[in-house]
């Protein structure tokens, strides 16, 4: 009887453990799904300024969800750059935009919300950054 006992003590944490990491990697899945702040050096922030407007941002952990209307297709997509100039303040600001393709078939503005995780620009030794949007008002990312 001790026997069982014991052995059903030491196996069953095994089992709670891998059920564990099968939910972690569940979620680890679905964050990593979601695109990541390209940083480009190269970046121009005046390219399809013109094209598009962001209505609404909203920040959740290190997920950027933004309304954006813009002259696109549907099925354009539409990457958040990040050009790796921080501005000096406290905290310290980066300056975002969007880049996508023109297609010139595409005239009408569509409303569209694109989710982002903007972890790939957290300025080093900050507990914060704000982030700041064309034509929006800033959002700050606490991390």
């Amino acid at each position: 009887m001790k026997k069982s006992i014991i052995v059903v003590l030491i196996v069953f944490p095994f089992f709670m453990g891998n059920k564990c990491s099968d939910q972690q990697n569940g979620s680890n899945k679905k964050a990593s799904s979601i695109p990541l702040v390209i940083v480009d050096t190269t970046f121009n922030f005046a390219t399809n300024f013109s094209q598009y407007t962001i209505t609404e941002a909203t920040l959740h952990d290190s997920i950027l969800s933004l309304t954006i209307q813009a002259t696109v297709c549907k099925d354009t997509p539409i990457d958040l750059v990040f050009n790796g100039n921080y501005l000096k303040s406290y905290p310290p600001k980066a300056q975002v935009g969007l880049r996508f393709e023109v297609n010139s078939k595409c005239k009408d503005k569509i409303t569209i919300t694109k989710n982002y995780n903007v972890s790939s620009i957290k300025y080093p030794h900050a507990k914060s950054l704000v982030i700041l949007l064309p034509n929006k008002q800033s959002v700050t990312y606490s991390y």
